[in-house]
């Protein structure tokens, strides 16, 4: 199994779209689609994504739960990570160590957690192996042992490496600056949960969340393999139907007015310094022209940050930006590691640029290095079966449909320089400012110039 994997979310456009009030809207292919991949929803409530492909024997299994760490309610954060955890310490038939080796002596992978918007659990195999797998993956799933020292082991591990977390000042910077940026919506807080607050769970506190969360009616499986949609759909067939009905709670509306402007003690000889911005759910284009504003703004050594804040001022050991799309409000984040002595000076320079994004167009030279930036990392995010299976559940699971994809490139060099500039005045306003650093920081910083107070 893979311990602890990470997500990165990445939007694209469906096949056939229209552009209007703002959101990307599509037209959803028909069952069984052309071109090796097609979509089914099962008598179970399953929606199954298979895309068939003879290039290679593995097969590649996301399994996506349309319930995640942001339905969580008051004194129940962390639970569900932590539930989904658990499903791989066990079966009802199964200990930890023998599902351990009939996972690993066929070199398979099995690995489970959540995000903000959704709950996962992916299966890599070989194709030889994908029925006993396939089997084995819906015994984890829905016969979760929940044994007792497998649950005090499993606790000690993630609240271990919570603590761990909070020794790298950017990942510490980022836990107290979503606080602020999200002012009480539910992603202002870790999927993981707080270690706290999680070293007090008790055991009896996941089933009720399993029931929740691991529900075939909630469920997008997206296959990438040398197998048959029917094979396919014959072993997800076999994953049981809800019986009883669960309240799932409901997305939350929130609006975010206030500026917020922070600086959090620590001792350390460098300075993070975060700045950032709330942002449009991925479903809407606006979302796509922010993401191109991000890459002309501070991703890569060509970028405007890197250029003015590092290469010309000299203010910035690293610095970049990252615009990341979620099922709801999303962010723009800008970080710079810098000397405290420095700080007011990179927080002026980022400020500068965001301004500049607002007031002009970019260039066209810049506009096409930032498409052509982001196209290229889209397509190296598809290499493997894993990573495009994982997205075609994401999209189906947003709403974008399972071919959202498809045309990306073509959707990016749709976007005008114009329409970025709109995003940028509609949403690059309002921020929370995260300064990590030495108590000195705060007589360094003085007064912020102009437009860059906040309270």
């Amino acid at each position: 199994m893979n311990g602890y994997g990470r997500w990165v979310i990445l939007a694209g456009l469906g096949v056939t779209l229209w552009l209007s009030a703002g959101r990307v809207t599509l037209a959803t292919t028909a069952i069984w689609a052309s071109e090796g991949v097609s979509m089914k929803v099962l008598a179970n409530g399953v929606r199954l994504i298979a895309e068939e492909t003879a290039e290679n024997e593995v097969v590649a299994v996301t399994c996506l739960f349309n319930s995640g760490a942001a339905s969580e309610l008051d004194g129940q954060f962390g639970t569900t990570f932590l539930t989904l955890r658990m499903l791989l310490r066990g079966t009802k038939s199964m200990d930890f160590r023998t599902l351990t080796e009939a996972i690993e002596s066929r070199g398979a992978s099995l690995d489970a957690g959540c995000s903000e918007d959704y709950s996962w659990v992916t299966l890599v195999c070989l194709r030889e192996d994908a029925p006993e797998m396939l089997e084995l993956l819906r015994e984890v799933i829905f016969e979760p042992a929940f044994d007792p020292e497998e649950f005090v082991k499993e606790k000690a591990t993630i609240v271990a490496a919570l603590r761990r977390a909070k020794d790298h000042p950017f990942t510490l910077a980022w836990q107290e600056l979503r606080r602020d940026l999200y002012q009480g919506h539910p992603y202002s807080r870790s999927p993981q949960g707080e270690p706290d607050e999680v070293a007090t769970y008790e055991l009896f506190s996941l089933r009720p969340r399993w029931e929740t969360v691991c529900r075939s009616e909630l469920a997008v499986v997206s296959v990438v393999g040398n197998m048959t949609a029917a094979d396919l759909a014959a072993s997800f067939e076999k994953w049981p139907a809800s019986t009883k009905s669960v309240p799932q709670v409901a997305g939350v509306s929130k609006s975010f007015a206030q500026s917020v402007f922070r600086v959090f003690e620590q001792d350390a000889n460098q300075a993070q310094l975060l700045v950032g911005y709330v942002t449009p759910p991925m479903t809407q284009r606006e979302h796509l022209a922010l993401r191109l504003a991000s890459a002309a703004l501070g991703e890569g050594m060509s970028s405007r940050l890197f250029i003015a804040l590092r290469d010309r001022d000299g203010l910035a050991y690293s610095v970049g930006s990252q615009c990341a799309p979620r099922f709801g409000p999303g962010h723009l984040l800008c970080h710079i590691g810098t000397a405290p002595e420095n700080v007011q000076a990179a927080l002026a320079g980022i400020g500068a640029q965001i301004e500049d994004l607002k007031k002009n167009i970019l260039s066209d030279e810049e506009l096409d290095r930032a498409r052509q930036y982001v196209i290229g990392r889209f397509h190296l995010a598809q290499q493997t079966n894993l990573s495009r299976s994982r997205h075609r559940a994401i999209w189906s699971l947003a709403g974008l449909g399972y071919d959202y994809g498809d045309q990306y490139p073509a959707l990016l060099r749709s976007i005008s320089a114009s329409e970025i500039r709109s995003a940028a005045r509609n949403h690059l306003n309002r921020r929370a400012v995260l300064i990590l650093g030495p108590a000195a920081i705060r007589d360094a910083m003085g007064r912020l110039p102009g437009q860059f107070l906040v309270p």
